[in-house]
């Protein structure tokens, strides 16, 4: 038991994966296993930062270290050549002492005069060659060396100015001096190819007196050489985004990081002339991928992420070299602004997804209009569903644990909160609203043409509104929206309600419109009967009427997954009564609602339908002057429509006052009303069915 603490500190040696997923997986809720995994993923998330830190720090301190050992390395190998050298000389000084003691002991003072003579024949030896010594160190590119002896002989020879030779020399070294300035120059241009070559020039230079302000100048104007380069190399049309990412993480970065420490390793107390240079630079990069950006196909959402990802890490490693550049504010806007575009994009995909399942729909029942509806209203349900879902799936990409600008701990506020408010005002919220202006508009064009879109459009809203709870839950859930943001974004009351008005304004709509497609052939012919004979059974138009019905009957009931329900008419099923003297006296006097509140259920749309056709009746009869053998037929034709709506839809007072209403009309229209018995009425509507 002593070796459980061991095996399941994540600090020790013997720590065992296994045991401590086990005791995870036993002690801890969902919840604080995601928490425990979300605390790990940011613990990795500040190491990787940490380590990158250390690794541009070291980076840095190993190339001032690599100069500092050069420089000592060239400094030991001149003085081991100049011990050498001087040792061989001591030796043969050493000798010649020896040799010539005995002989010059008593010569000494001509000896003294002697080498006074020999250091001055040298002194005057190496100022002769003195330009073509600095010339073959100027052709080696040993500036350091070249710069000390310079220095050294201008200082030497100064006083002896007035002396021609003396100044035709120092004039040679001048040129020379010159040739080298030229060059050190040219190293402080490729500063970002060359760190340590650079840093030293710029040394070198201000030893020969170059001014500080030049050197500024100078090594700035070579960072902007560099990355104005390091920008037009970049493709101008890249195989993707992710790809020009890649090239300016590689190049136009890293020489930004470099020229940056470099000025400020020379020049520290005027970073901000450098940065009012160089931030112009930055922006331009940062546009260039910002415009890539925007030009990604809509729903390749994991390449935004990753290219997005990717330029922020690099961006935050910048940081470490230049906060002053504040470049991570900058990446994080891009972050947001493409972000609030993909989340837009995804919105408009719904809808144009959900118009063109639409506009499907109506090219199925242009095809065949006798189609059947509930495959049509699932097809369009599972379109929407899909389209959200995998809106949402796509754009969760950006709040995934290891992308680098939502998992700091300082995103959950500044990225990841407003983030998932927008996605769900948008892709669920403002989604939901489009669909529904979608719907309404297209039911209100094309009802007219096509009854059976808008019954499609108005069943859809209606199951859709049950949808809509789960899909904020699953929304909430994918985006941790809990507590005071939950409740203040909740639009759950308002999206219902919205479709469940607009399900019953297309559901009227369809309603209206039916009634006016089958009734309308119906009163046209009520208008214009006038028969010479009496009735020898029912018109057509009434049969057809009641086919109609019937079809409809049958269309409803499958929507709703009723039992069709069969029309089974006994031979003087319903008995036919005569008309009291109530009924010749009750014309206007029952008033119908034809804009009662229709109902997603079969009786109540047949009734409405049936009331808007039968009222459609009764105008058209009180519209003209009957003879008594077309009111006769309009007896006839109630009696069997009667008849078959009570087996259709069943009794209804309703129907039955309309039924009564055109028979009342028709008898206050005719001159010499004439009614049929009931029984003359019956035997007809039994041989027209006998005829059938």
């Amino acid at each position: 038991m002593s070796t459980v603490p061991g095996i399941l500190d994540l600090t020790s040696p013997q720590f065992d994966v296994d045991a401590y997923v086990s005791k995870l997986l036993k002690e801890k809720s969902l919840d604080a296993l995601v928490a425990e995994e979300e605390n790990m993923v940011n613990c990795v998330r500040r190491l990787d930062s940490d380590v990158h830190q250390i690794v541009y720090e070291n980076y840095n301190k190993f190339l001032t270290a690599t100069s500092s050992v050069r420089k000592i390395e060239k400094e030991f190998k001149h003085l081991d050549s100049e011990m050498q050298s001087l040792g061989d000389s001591m030796s043969s000084i050493s000798r010649l002492v020896q040799e010539l003691s005995p002989v010059i002991d008593g010569k000494k003072g001509q000896a003294s005069t002697l080498a006074r003579s020999y250091r001055t024949v040298h002194a005057v030896q190496f100022v002769s060659e003195l330009p073509a010594t600095l010339q073959s160190l100027l052709d080696d590119h040993q500036y350091s060396s070249l710069v000390r002896l310079s220095l050294k002989a201008r200082s030497s020879l100064s006083p002896y100015s007035d002396v021609p030779n003396v100044t035709a020399v120092l004039e040679k070294v001048d040129t020379i001096v010159e040739a080298a300035e030229k060059e050190l120059r040219a190293l402080v241009g490729e500063s970002a190819s060359s760190v340590e070559a650079a840093g030293e020039a710029i040394s070198l230079l201000s030893q020969l007196g170059v001014p500080e302000e030049q050197l500024r100048d100078s090594l700035i104007q070579a960072a902007e050489a560099t990355l104005r380069r390091d920008l037009s190399s970049l493709s101008s049309s890249p195989a993707d985004v992710l790809e020009l990412v890649d090239e300016a993480c590689s190049s136009f970065l890293p020489d930004l990081a470099l020229c940056a420490s470099l000025y400020r390793s020379h020049f520290p107390s005027t970073k901000e002339a450098m940065l009012v240079r160089l931030r112009p630079l930055f922006d331009q990069l940062n546009e260039r991928i910002r415009q890539a950006l925007l030009t990604v196909v809509p729903h390749d959402t994991a390449l935004t992420v990753r290219s997005l990802d990717r330029y922020y890490s690099k961006c935050a490693a910048l940081t470490q070299h230049l906060p002053e550049l504040d470049n991570v504010s900058a990446c994080s806007s891009l972050v947001n602004e493409i972000s609030t575009r993909e989340v837009r994009q995804c919105r408009e995909t719904i809808r144009t997804e959900l118009a063109a399942a639409i506009s499907s729909i109506r090219e199925s029942l242009l095809m065949d209009s006798r189609a059947a509806l509930p495959p049509l209203v699932a097809s369009l349900l599972g379109t929407a569903l899909l389209q959200i879902k995998t809106a949402l799936a796509h754009l969760l990409l950006f709040t995934a644990s290891d992308v680098a600008f939502s998992s700091t701990s300082q995103s959950s506020s500044s990225f990841r909160a407003p983030f998932a408010r927008l996605v769900y005002q948008e892709v669920l919220v403002g989604a939901n609203k489009d669909a529904c202006s979608l719907s309404l508009s297209t039911c209100s064009f094309h009802a007219s043409s096509q009854p059976s879109l808008a019954l499609i459009l108005a069943l859809a809203a209606h199951e859709w509104t049950a949808k809509y709870g789960q899909l904020e839950v699953l929304c909430r859930e994918q985006f941790s929206i809990g507590g005071d943001d939950a409740r203040e974004m909740s639009k759950e009351d308002e999206i219902s309600s919205l479709w469940r008005s607009a399900a019953h304004q297309m559901l009227t709509q369809y309603v209206q419109q039916t009634a006016v497609t089958i009734g309308d052939p119906w009163c046209n012919a009520l208008s214009v009967v006038n028969t010479p004979t009496q009735p020898r059974g029912v018109s057509l138009a009434t049969k057809r009427l009641r086919e109609e019905m019937r079809q409809l009957a049958d269309t409803v009931a499958s929507v709703f997954g009723e039992e069709i329900r069969k029309e089974t008419r006994q031979r003087g099923g319903r008995a036919v009564t005569m008309p009291s003297e109530t009924l010749k006296d009750s014309l206007w006097s029952e008033r119908v609602d034809l804009h009662a509140p229709v109902h997603f259920k079969k009786s109540s749309m047949l009734v409405a339908i049936s009331k808007g056709v039968l009222k459609s009746g009764v105008e058209g009869v009180r519209m003209n002057t009957l003879g008594s053998h077309a009111m006769q037929q309009i007896q006839v034709d109630v009696a069997y429509l009667q008849d078959s709506f009570s087996h259709l839809i069943g009794e209804d007072a309703l129907l039955t006052s309309l039924f009564d209403a055109i028979l009342s009309s028709s008898l206050r229209r005719c001159a010499n009303p004439q009614l049929l018995h009931p029984n003359v009425v019956t035997s007809l509507m039994a041989e027209d069915e006998n005829d059938k």
